[in-house]
């Protein structure tokens, strides 16, 4: 297998491990509260999926769009406040 292969297998093992201990937590406590933080990730790139389109398709251009900027900055709250939500 190639590096990037690998690398992407890696990080789904990972992700994989990540929302079966987030379950776990939440099956073996009786509070499914902390299932709203895999929500939240599972959530969290479909701004960038539905603003993505607005995106001049020239990579040196400078122009820059108010709505995929708009895209960017959802996904980030999402992505900050799925860290912060366990808190």
């Amino acid at each position: 297998m190639t590096a990037g292969v690998k690398t992407i297998v890696a990080l789904s093992v990972c992700l994989a491990a990540g929302f079966l201990l987030s379950i776990l937590s939440c099956a073996l406590y009786g509070n499914w509260w902390p299932l709203v933080v895999v929500f939240t990730y599972a959530v969290a790139p479909l701004p960038n999926a539905v603003f993505g389109r607005f995106v001049s398709s020239d990579p040196l251009a400078d122009v820059s769009s108010a709505v995929a900027d708009f895209g960017r900055f959802v996904t980030a709250i999402l992505v900050v406040s799925g860290l912060g939500l366990p808190v």
